[in-house]
């Protein structure tokens, strides 16, 4: 073979096997599509959520104490047991009230008697007085008998006064022993439902400036759901915002409700100035009270259930929308930016990213509606 021959047939050969590797290899080039997924830039709603934990309490809850000494003589209420306002719920042994009644009652006669000796010596007094200044008219009587009847007379209104002071006093201590008499016997302060017995039958109470707590009366009708509220979220949450949550009991019934209110002090606030707390507790979490209230009519909760409570911190209605997968960041800048697919290419976009949710970003501003943009394929990690 000549060597025109064989320069030709090797040339052949070169142009075969690069337009081969050429098949072989993917083009690789910036902007192409191939291995990426795009989806459309759309329009919908969107909401913000912050998740906090919450407990149930009953909407209103009192202490039905007992507010007299004695035993307690019998409980006419169960644990659970539901009972209307006025309802009789516990009895004290009186002994020991109708003793002091008697008693006061028996200072009470004594004092009216005492009253009426004084009444009767005064008018003894009087009539000794007005006939001493007859006889003076007369030059019957000496002047000091005169003025000694005049001062019988005057003292004895002063002590007819004090008797009719003893008798009001008297009178209030057998008011008093009435009403202890009629704390022997509790009654319901309201509607409600039996949460707790505290005192068993049998046992003394002992009554001191503070009321022993006998049992725990609840109104369910309505129940109060109490969140604790981060500090880094605080800001976010405000009363009125709309909010949807459910118990671990029945996490599959959803119920919706409205923030409450809020308190603008944490709840350890008073611990501040502790000397025995300051110093080891300045890094502990900070926590702010939220509550709001939710009709209980069909007795789904119960005290101290947990909640898992969502609120709506803030949420916008017919915004631009994509996937969260489709957001990247550049971290020297730390700029949001989609890959746009343009004609066949892929176009790095800046854009400016309102609200998110688990799913979704709002766009605010670098696309439009029905945009397509890459969600997933090489190099879409979601940082650059």
């Amino acid at each position: 073979m000549s060597s025109k021959a064989k320069a030709f047939c090797l040339s052949a050969v070169l142009v075969v096997v690069c337009f081969g590797i050429y098949l072989a290899v993917p083009n690789s080039h910036e902007g192409s599509v191939q291995g990426f997924a795009a989806q459309s830039v759309i329009r919908g709603d969107i909401k913000e959520t912050v998740m906090l934990t919450g407990i149930v309490k009953p909407f209103r809850k009192v202490k039905v104490g007992a507010q007299v000494t004695g035993q307690l003589k019998r409980l006419y209420v169960q644990d659970g047991q539901h009972v209307k306002q006025g309802e009789l719920l516990a009895e004290i042994d009186p002994s020991i009230q109708e003793a002091d009644l008697k008693k006061a009652e028996a200072s009470l006669s004594r004092a009216l008697a005492q009253q009426e000796a004084a009444k009767v010596l005064l008018w003894q007094y009087l009539a000794e007085y007005r006939r001493q200044q007859n006889m003076k008219r007369d030059d019957a009587t000496p002047e000091k008998t005169l003025e000694q009847a005049k001062s019988q007379y005057e003292s004895q209104i002063q002590q007819v006064r004090i008797e009719e002071a003893s008798v009001v006093q008297a009178q209030m201590e057998v008011e008093s022993a009435k009403t202890n008499l009629s704390y022997t016997k509790i009654h319901a302060p309201m509607d409600g439902e039996v949460l707790a017995i505290v005192t068993e039958e049998g046992q003394t109470i002992v009554s001191s400036q503070t009321a022993t707590t006998i049992l725990i009366l609840a109104d369910l009708s309505k129940v109060s759901v109490g969140v604790n509220i981060p500090e880094v979220d605080i800001l976010k949450i405000h009363t009125g915002q709309s909010l949807s949550f459910y118990t671990l009991a029945d996490a599959k019934k959803v119920w919706q409700g409205k923030m409450g209110k809020i308190q603008s002090s944490p709840d350890d606030i008073n611990k501040e100035d502790d000397p025995s707390t300051s110093s080891s507790g300045k890094n502990n979490p900070i926590y702010y009270t939220g509550t709001f209230e939710v009709d209980n009519a069909c007795r789904c909760f119960k005290t101290s259930m947990t909640t898992n409570v969502f609120v709506t911190s803030a949420e916008a209605k017919n915004v631009l929308l994509v996937p969260l997968a489709a957001l990247s960041t550049i971290e020297s800048s730390g700029k949001d930016y989609v890959r746009k697919k343009v004609n066949d290419q892929i176009i790095d976009t800046p854009v400016t990213v309102g609200l998110q949710n688990e799913s979704y970003a709002e766009i605010t501003s670098g696309l439009s509606e029905k945009d397509l943009v890459i969600v997933n394929g090489p190099g879409k990690d979601g940082n650059e």
